[in-house]
């Protein structure tokens, strides 16, 4: 244990107390709070090593599968990805909750995705500063896992011991000082197959070039990069600053398409710890926990591929838990804690891998039997308690409840359809104007989602913006919606020639083209000082806001990755071609590169429908994008094709300029008979689909309340397949037409009502949403370099938001860089 994980004896001098006691209060005023420094070893209620588990927090909770299994497990692990998020904060502080009320220590795995370059004393001091916050309270054992697997290159920090060891020792430093009773863990993968082949699906591939470059790698000298290198001693950041060690050794086979994983051979998980491998007959626990005296967490679990033929799930697993669960028995006594994985995920080549322990009665029966035969501690291994600041997520509402939210819903929409037919124009929106309101309300309330999805910061907001009305986000609105004004202000204009609508449409293209390198470029600049924390927008590591995935943790992507040829001398001639193809820049702003192509085109569409073509303009979007989803075609080379590619997501926008295009038509034909119809179907279909919405399983604060309507299994399978947002799936279109048909009936029927209440905001927003998109990117970078809003609490985050929002309408009221930044 090093020196600095102990108090230095204090000189006998006054001003030295002084500055002890300035210090303390100092650390009582940021939330660390005095502590002893545990021991390495953690104290137990019994003998024996103990076990922990990992869940898919977004749609699981700890009772749920204690109620599985049986059993209360003695850790709960939960990641904590960086960069750092209001909302991987409060996720953080919710599970210390639920470890608590179990009497269960904690297990906080750090997952540093934005890469080690920029991990200095301030990133060190943010991590240990947020799990000192959440873990307030949590009596149980605190175990912080940095960086694991940092021997492969999967991960964004892989293959780079000497920045690994450095930002290791700085989490260990910030971490003595900030939560003394955190033990910090040291989990390399196991070497079998080191240094590994790299997986091309995994974005850390692409967002670390200088992966495996560095000249530590070479331990036997012989000027080569191979498996006879040492797989774990490069990455070691020494015994004064590793409590535990640990290994990630997991049955994972490779298994031909359509074949069952096979039973793990005899002897496997003894071999994966070192002691039977011929090649080094010590091995990792020889070498690592015995000779250095430090206790040993195994990260463990079997993954089940099912297949044609072969052995059943449980025969494959228990296997596996036998080898695994014996160690302590067969001589690895210092084996401490092993960790399962309770989730499901969906490897590269798109099989379905299990790797849960208490998905069926019968392999929970299975497990605890063999802990328990092998003696095995489980939970509570402290006293149950609940911390101060209590849990942080909502609830879920009982079938019985849930039914009755559905009727109240039923009575609402058949009491705004009465309210229709007998209306009091008083209430009702007034025809006429340059401008439709209506249009600018929606989508003013489309950029607020944006800027909140985009900011993060977990809040009462997000009951709102998370696909509570729907499974529709910002996002989606935002595109069909400028659409629709495109193909409103353009009717005119395509009648004095389609010349005026190429001069307007193609001018402002090419504005946005310029700010999509403008904008990258400022950031990029901006990140290179070293004072100012850009990774929020640099680096894209955000869990799905919608339920659950079904992997086990977010994408990581270093989105400047490679701009750094600027800089040399000479410079990359590489870059620039990526750079005018827009392939850089902050996720919350890649959307504009599909916007700048669909204005370069929407002349040419409207043209077609100038001239009574638009069945067949929308035959055409509607064929793109049934192609899009049969097939995984990129047409561009923009960054934004990823997230929004452009054979998929043309069709919000065709369909959303017809739309406009057309408006007079269509408010006469859903004036019609067959088109009450169609208005009574579309918000019958929006009421059921936001009903829907309500049964996903993700909870996000405290007074998020949820239906249990549809089984978690099932809804994510339902959102997977038709709802699924980056390839704009059936169920998502659908949900954002019969949505915005309905909110514009609505607003039509209530409008003076609506307004007086929100128009005053939302609709100079609406009128300059390319403004608040462009300057929203440096609000972000502002607010994620002020500690007290990013880890704040949700009432603090929403005053937050607040503030936010108003400035961005003073600066639209304001014409606040109105003659640069385009609106």
């Amino acid at each position: 244990m090093s020196p600095v994980r102990h108090c230095a004896s204090m000189p006998h001098r006054w001003s030295s107390g002084v500055a002890a006691l300035a210090v303390l209060l100092i650390a009582l005023a940021l939330g660390a709070g005095p502590a002893a420094a545990g021991s390495a070893r953690i104290e137990k209620t019994a003998d024996g090593p103990l076990i922990g588990i990992e869940l898919n927090w977004n749609a699981d909770s700890a009772a749920r599968f204690t109620e599985r299994l049986g059993v209360t497990p003695a850790l709960y692990d939960v990641p904590l990805h960086l960069p750092l998020t209001g909302e991987s904060s409060i996720g953080l502080r919710d599970t210390a909750a639920q470890a608590a009320e179990q009497g269960a220590g904690l297990i906080i795995t750090v997952n540093p995705h934005a890469g080690l370059s920029g991990y200095e004393d301030r990133a060190a001091q943010g991590v240990a500063r947020a799990i000192a916050r959440v873990t307030r309270g949590v009596t149980g054992p605190v175990l912080v896992v940095f960086g694991p697997q940092m021997n492969t290159p999967w991960v964004a920090w892989g293959l780079q011991p000497t920045a690994y060891s450095h930002a290791f020792r700085l989490t260990a430093r910030a971490l003595s000082r900030e939560a003394p009773r955190a033990q910090l863990v040291w989990s390399p993968q196991t070497r079998t197959g080191y240094p590994f082949a790299p997986d091309a699906s995994s974005p850390a591939v692409a967002s670390q070039p200088a992966a495996g470059t560095d000249a530590a790698l070479d331990t036997n000298g012989d000027q080569a990069f191979t498996g006879l290198d040492d797989a774990y001693a490069p990455y070691y950041p020494g015994d004064d600053d590793v409590d535990w060690v640990g290994l990630v050794a997991t049955y994972d086979p490779v298994v031909d398409p359509g074949e069952t994983t096979p039973a793990p051979p005899g002897g496997l998980a003894r071999e994966m710890l070192g002691q039977d491998s011929g090649t080094d007959p010590n091995g990792f626990y020889v070498n690592y926990s015995v000779a250095r005296d430090k206790p040993m967490m195994l990260d463990s679990g079997a993954a089940f591929r099912p297949g044609g033929g072969g052995p059943a799930e449980i025969e494959v697993k228990a296997n596996w838990w036998d080898q695994v669960l014996r160690l302590p028995d067969e001589g690895y006594d210092r084996l401490d804690a092993a960790v399962w994985h309770e989730v499901s995920t969906v490897d590269s080549a798109g099989r379905y891998v299990d790797r849960r322990v208490g998905s069926s009665p019968a392999l929970a029966s299975t497990f605890r039997s063999k802990a328990a035969e092998h003696h095995w501690v489980t939970g509570p291994v402290t006293e149950p308690a609940r911390i101060a600041e209590g849990r942080t997520k909502g609830v879920t509402l009982t079938r019985d409840h849930s039914w009755v939210v559905v009727g109240i819903a039923a009575i609402v929409l058949a009491g705004l359809w009465l309210l229709r037919r007998t209306s009091a124009r008083s209430l009702a929106y007034v025809e006429g104007g340059r401008r439709d309101d209506r249009i600018d309300f929606l989508r003013g309330m489309a950029i607020i989602f944006v800027v909140v999805d985009h900011l993060g910061l977990t809040s009462l907001f997000h009951n709102l913006t998370q696909e509570a009305i729907g499974i529709v986000s910002g996002a989606e609105l935002f595109v069909a919606l400028a659409g629709v004004i495109l193909g409103l202000v353009s009717r005119p204009r395509m009648a004095v020639g389609m010349f005026e609508a190429v001069d307007r449409g193609w001018a402002r293209a090419r504005r946005l083209y310029l700010w999509a390198l403008f904008l990258p470029l400022t950031v990029f600049a901006l990140s290179h000082l070293p004072w100012l924390d850009t990774s929020a927008v640099t680096t894209y590591s955000a869990p799905n806001p919608g339920p659950a995935t079904t992997a086990s943790g977010p994408g990581a992507y270093d989105l400047f990755s490679g701009l750094d040829g600027l800089l040399d001398f000479p410079a990359d001639p590489a870059v620039v071609p990526r750079l005018l193809g827009l392939q850089f820049g902050p996720w919350q702003f890649n959307i504009l590169g599909l916007y700048v192509i669909l204005l370069l085109v929407s002349p040419f569409v409207l043209q077609a429908m100038q001239v009574g073509r638009s069945r067949l303009v929308v035959a055409l979007s509607l064929a793109f994008y049934g192609l899009s989803q049969v097939t995984d075609v990129r047409l561009l080379p923009f960054q934004s094709d990823d997230a929004f590619p452009i054979l998929a997501w043309q069709v919000l926008f065709v369909l959303g300029l017809a739309a406009g295009f057309h408006s007079h038509e269509l408010r006469a034909f859903l004036g019609s008979g067959r088109g009450r119809v169609v208005l009574v179907l579309c918000t019958v279909l929006a009421t059921a689909l936001m009903l829907m919405s309500w049964n996903n399983p993700f909870l996000s604060t405290p007074y998020d309340v949820r239906l249990s309507l549809i089984p978690t299994d099932v809804f994510n399978a339902i959102y997977q397949d038709w709802f699924a947002r980056t390839r704009l799936r059936p169920g998502r279109l659908v949900n954002v037409i019969v949505l915005l048909v309905s909110a514009y009936a609505l607003l039509t029927i209530l409008w003076k009502p609506i307004n007086a209440c929100l128009g005053w905001l939302l609709v100079p927003l609406g009128r300059s949403t390319l403004y608040v998109f462009i300057v929203h990117v440096f609000i972000i970078i502002i607010v994620v370099n002020m500690p007290l809003i990013s880890f704040g609490s949700l009432w603090l985050n929403t005053a937050a938001y607040v503030v936010i929002i108003l400035i961005l309408w003073i600066m639209v009221k304001k014409k606040v860089l109105a003659r640069v930044i385009p609106t």
